[in-house]
C-alpha cells in the first residue's frame, strides 16, 4: 500500500512548531548511530516502546524491525505516562541480552489533522478525524465537566488526572484557536514521565545484579494523517550505565 501524501499546510504547521522533528526512519537511524557508538549492534539490542497504546504508535515497531533490532518490549501505557511502577521496567531489563544494550523509546503523543486542528488525527478507513491522544481527551472532557476523579474502574485515567491536576489551570487556559489543552497536557506528561523514567533506570541499575547499559530516547510523538506519517520531536538521548548518567545530548529547542 503506498504511503499517503503529506498534507502540505499541516506539514508547515508542524515544522514551525517543532522545527527539529524527524520521521520514523530518521529517528531510528539516529538511535542506531548511538547504539553503534556504545559498541553494540541492533541485533543485540532490546528496544522498549514506552509510548501510548494508540495504534498510531505502532509504525515505529515496524521500522525497528527493518533496522534488525530485537523484538520490542511492550511498555505502552495510556497517554505514555509511565505509572506502572518498577515491575515493567525490571521485566524489560531482564529481557536485554547478555552483554547487550537496552533502548527505551519514550514519548507521549498528540495529533494534528489535515485542517491543522491539534488533538485530532485521520485514521485508516474512518470517515472523520478522531481524538489523539484519546486518553488525554478523556481527562480533559471530565475536567470540563468538573470531575477531577478518581474514576471508578479506570485506574489509568485516574493516574493521568492525578499527575496533571497541579497544572490544570494552565492546561485549561491553552488557546484552542492555535493549539488545544490536550497538546499542553502531552507536554506535561512528557516532563513528568521523563523524570520518573530517569529515576527508575538509575535505581534499577544501582540495585540489580545484572548490569546492562540503557539508552533513553525521549521526545514527543506528532501524529499526522494515518499511522505512517508520524513525526517525532526528538528532545534528548541519555545513556545510563551502573546507575549513573554517562552521556547525554539535547536536540534542538525544547518547546
Amino acid at each position: 500500500m503506498p504511503r499517503p501524501i503529506f498534507h502540505t499546510p499541516t506539514e508547515e504547521i508542524v515544522l514551525k512548531e517543532y522545527p527539529n522533528t524527524l520521521n520514523t526512519p530518521e529517528l531510528v537511524a539516529e538511535i542506531t548511530r548511538w547504539v553503534h557508538g556504545t559498541g553494540h549492534k541492533p541485533a543485540h539490542t532490546r528496544p522498549a516502546m514506552a509510548t501510548c497504546r494508540d495504534d498510531t504508535q505502532q509504525d515505529m515497531i515496524r521500522v525497528l524491525e527493518a533496522f534488525h533490532y530485537l523484538p520490542a518490549f511492550n511498555a505502552h501505557t495510556l497517554a505514555g505516562l509511565p505509572r506502572g511502577g518498577k515491575t515493567p521496567l525490571t521485566a524489560f531489563y531482564h529481557h536485554i541480552p547478555d552483554e547487550g544494550l537496552g533502548v527505551i523509546i519514550y514519548g507521549p503523543h498528540v495529533g494534528i489533522d489535515s485542517e491543522g486542528k491539534w488533538g485530532m488525527v485521520e485514521r485508516h478507513h474512518r470517515k472523520n478525524p478522531g481524538h489523539s491522544c484519546g486518553a488525554l481527551w478523556g481527562v480533559y472532557e471530565l475536567w470540563s465537566q468538573g470531575d477531577e476523579g478518581p474514576y471508578t474502574d479506570d485506574p489509568e485515567m485516574t493516574a493521568i488526572s492525578e499527575e496533571l491536576l497541579a497544572y490544570k489551570e494552565e492546561i485549561m487556559q491553552e488557546q484552542q484557536e492555535t493549539s488545544h489543552p490536550v497538546r499542553k497536557m502531552a507536554e506535561f506528561v512528557y516532563e513528568k514521565g521523563l523524570e520518573m523514567l530517569k529515576t527508575r533506570i538509575q535505581t534499577l541499575q544501582a540495585q540489580d545484579t545484572e548490569q546492562h547499559p540503557i539508552l533513553l530516547v525521549a521526545g514527543l510523538n506528532i501524529d499526522q494523517r494515518f499511522d505512517d506519517n508520524n513525526k517525532f520531536d526528538l528532545r534528548e538521548i541519555t545513556l545510563f550505565s551502573q546507575g549513573k548518567q554517562v552521556e547525554q545530548h539535547h536536540y534542538g529547542k525544547i518547546q
